[in-house]
């Protein structure tokens, strides 16, 4: 099945295909005097637009579910069917031999404008794909809805989402210095990248939050996974010049529910998250899919 990953770089190959495309109009409608009236028949189409491959590539896009930017996308359509509406007018005049730079100008700003949205469009279809934390080199919350995205077409029955917040992490930047903070989510983030087994995916939710994606058997499996998650964070020293930065950090995991969106699936890790920090922090808490939170903290 393709993933979502390979099918973005051929959208995005497709849209580069097409403004080069459309680029090549310009040479052809300016030599367009030159030819036979049979040869203009699909640029003076009422639809040309729609008859476009550049339509149905659009099309395609609006209906991925990874992509929301509806706006753009609108603006995007009606930037092209602009572009064929000048290039019919500017046609028509070619034909009735009433052309002028006016309606030449016309066009070509109405395919710059084209060019400039679908360069718009392109490079937030490239953010899904490139977006990585620049501290961390994690990928973040976008290249986490975007695995989520192609997951739930197979529904694995053992997905479970982990929710990773550092304890106290305000403190290590009123002691030490933001740079401090910024060093030891660094460090952090590498040790965990070194303990997570190949089943398990990292990435940087924002703040001193991460989340993690892992296959599990059961919830014991999931909540001895956390555990040692758990237990990897507390037993690593962070040096920053010269002095040692010890922290801990709760964990929230639930089992991921197909039937909900990726925002009520990350509620209900984040409210076993909560449930470990109102109890005491340095702990991994499991929600057992019936309202119940299981401590997996102490367990070996």
């Amino acid at each position: 099945m393709e993933n979502n990953f390979d099918k973005l770089k051929l959208i995005i190959d497709a849209l580069n295909d097409a403004i080069l495309s459309h680029h090549e109009w310009t040479g052809n409608l300016i030599a367009v005097r030159f030819l036979n009236e049979n040869s203009t028949t699909s640029i003076i189409d009422e639809d040309a637009h729609k008859k476009c491959k550049t339509s149905a590539l659009l099309d395609k896009i609006g209906e991925e579910t990874f992509f929301s930017e509806t706006a753009l996308l609108k603006n995007v359509k009606q930037a092209h069917k602009d572009m064929h509406d000048k290039a019919r007018i500017l046609v028509h005049s070619y034909h009735s031999q009433e052309i002028s730079d006016d309606t030449l100008h016309v066009y070509i700003q109405a395919q710059q404008e084209f060019v400039a949205r679908v360069e718009l469009l392109k490079n937030k279809l490239s953010t899904l794909i490139n977006t990585s934390d620049p501290l961390t080199g994690l990928p973040t919350r976008p290249s986490l809805q975007l695995q989520i995205s192609d997951i739930v077409k197979s529904k694995p029955d053992d997905l479970y989402l982990v929710v990773i917040d550092i304890d106290h992490f305000k403190i290590v930047n009123d002691t030490y210095g933001h740079n401090a903070g910024d060093e030891t989510l660094r460090n952090l983030s590498l040790t965990l990248q070194s303990k997570i087994r190949s089943t398990e995916k990292l990435y940087r939710y924002g703040g001193e939050e991460f989340v993690m994606l892992i296959y599990a058997d059961n919830l014991s499996s999931a909540g001895y996974a956390g555990s040692r998650i758990c237990r990897n964070i507390s037993e690593t020293k962070l040096k920053y010049h010269n002095q040692f930065i010890e922290v801990t950090a709760t964990i929230g995991i639930a089992k991921y529910k197909y039937d909900l969106s990726f925002e009520d699936n990350f509620e209900i890790a984040d409210q076993a998250l909560y449930y470990g920090k109102s109890t005491g922090r340095n702990r991994c808490i499991i929600d057992d899919g019936l309202s119940h939170f299981i401590n997996y903290s102490s367990i070996e």
